[in-house]
């Protein structure tokens, strides 16, 4: 992995927290979106497809599709 696929994957693991704490605290659902929306960006500039597109289900309000190996 690249040092900055890496750096993008952090991002993504860290606006993905944000995102799960700010659920947790049932804050403003528009800044739960755009935590989502920003984990889903970050892991798809690292190309971590699969992380992007459960932060997308977030973002989408329908949950992310699970493979067959799950």
């Amino acid at each position: 992995m690249l040092v900055a696929e890496g750096d993008w994957f952090r991002t993504g693991k860290a606006w993905e927290e944000l995102a799960t704490t700010l659920e947790a605290a049932s804050a403003d659902p528009a800044r739960i979106k755009e935590a989502w929306e920003r984990s889903a960006t970050a892991y798809t500039q690292a190309g971590a497809a699969e992380e992007a597109e459960s932060s997308r289900g977030h973002v989408d309000g329908s949950p992310p599709q699970q493979s067959a190996e799950d």
